[in-house]
């Protein structure tokens, strides 16, 4: 559990990273970061719920 608590801060920390460098005028870099931390999000099991949910079912 630890472990996915962490995964899905430090995706959150990528997530804000990006728009602080959008908000500073690193515009495409800035999103580059926060759609690539988007793909992460889809594919990261511990974070959406899917494992949990699968496990109670």
């Amino acid at each position: 559990m630890a472990d996915e608590s962490l995964a899905a801060l430090h995706l959150w920390g990528l997530m804000f990273q990006g728009w602080t460098r959008a908000e500073l005028g690193q515009v495409d870099e800035g999103v580059a970061m926060m759609e690539e931390d988007a793909s992460l999000w889809r594919g990261e099991d511990a974070v959406s719920g899917r494992k949990e949910a699968a496990a109670n079912s």
